[in-house]
């Protein structure tokens, strides 16, 4: 078997596990919502503060009568607008926390050795993705915080492959969480 073959052979499992974590958070997350048992007020606060940033507003919370930023200064939140924009909702807050775990758990593996047993990669990314705190997060809806570990991840792979250009955005962006 092909070196090129025996990797993407390897990424099979994680691809399957990742698909099946991120459906079955998406899932929880939008059931969660349309039951209301969502974490209303996280989630109300920051849905409030994107739409006032995507209208110019500095992040404003009509019910706390002051802008999020008085209580704590989050930059990053700027970079989720453009994405909030396209689908301004709760939900969209929902699916951005659930694809940064999905994509920190992807960037996990890749900061992993190739030469450890894909088994054994796959148990550190399953730990990951349900651990109490991985779990208690994500179904936590929303905080800036679930950005991070897919941050963080970022700019250490980053860091390792030289990609300075990728590696100073993503730490800005993972401090101003």
């Amino acid at each position: 078997m092909s070196a090129m073959a025996e990797a993407t052979e390897d990424r099979r499992p994680l691809v399957a596990l990742v698909c099946l974590w991120t459906l079955t958070y998406l899932g929880r997350g939008w059931l969660g919502h349309a039951s209301l048992t969502t974490s209303a007020w996280d989630l109300s606060v920051f849905d409030y503060t994107l739409d006032g940033l995507r209208h110019g507003r500095i992040a404003v919370v009509p019910f706390m009568g002051q802008s999020l930023f008085s209580h704590h200064f989050m930059p990053t939140l700027a970079a989720l607008v453009p994405a909030y924009a396209v689908w301004p909702s709760p939900i969209t807050l929902i699916l951005m926390q659930t694809a940064a775990m999905a994509v920190a758990a992807v960037l996990l593996w890749k900061l992993m050795p190739g030469r450890l047993p894909t088994t054994l990669r796959l148990a550190i990314v399953v730990t990951f993705l349900f651990s109490r705190g991985s779990h208690s997060a994500v179904t936590s809806y929303f905080y800036v915080e679930c950005l991070e570990p897919a941050l963080v991840f970022g700019f250490v792979l980053a860091w390792r492959r030289g990609a300075w250009r990728w590696y100073w955005p993503l730490v800005v962006l993972a401090l101003g969480c």
